[in-house]
């Protein structure tokens, strides 16, 4: 087993759990913005992985300690998460960084350093689940 392998296997947990075990889309563009965090210098893998909590919008919905590694939402996610990690192809989360998902409302931190941020900007929307990133013009940042 190699590190990046490690790296593969928590990102994939870590993106079926902070999607409420939903996997599928919603689990992709959580998997995206922890890639996107790496690729903009939040931290490295490790780093940005371990540092979930510390960026979240709310706790997640509590599952069992293993997926249903047969449940086509989960075998979505897990196809996707080599793309993820390679940065290949499309990124639903559209550079996003930060999600929320809004039937569960946001702390206090979240409200005040990323929906009331100058800075960021909702990027996407899948269903309940919303994204924010860095806002852009005409593909550059504005700061």
């Amino acid at each position: 087993m190699r590190a990046q392998d490690v790296i593969k296997a928590q990102l994939f947990l870590t993106a079926w759990k902070e999607s409420g075990g939903k996997a599928g889309i919603a689990g992709e563009i959580i998997a995206r913005c922890l890639a996107n965090r790496v690729r903009r210098n939040m931290g490295n893998w490790p780093e940005v992985l371990l540092n979930v909590p510390r960026y979240r919008a709310n706790e997640p919905e509590p599952l069992p300690d293993m997926p249903n590694l047969w449940d086509p939402q989960v075998m979505r996610l897990m196809q996707q998460i080599e793309n993820v990690y390679d940065n290949a192809g499309e990124d639903p989360s559209n550079g996003g960084l930060y999600w929320c998902f809004t039937e569960r409302g946001a702390n206090p931190w979240f409200k005040e350093f990323v929906i009331g941020s100058d800075k960021l900007a909702v990027t996407a929307i899948q269903n309940s689940l919303k994204v924010w990133g860095e806002k852009t013009m005409i593909g550059r940042t504005l700061w």
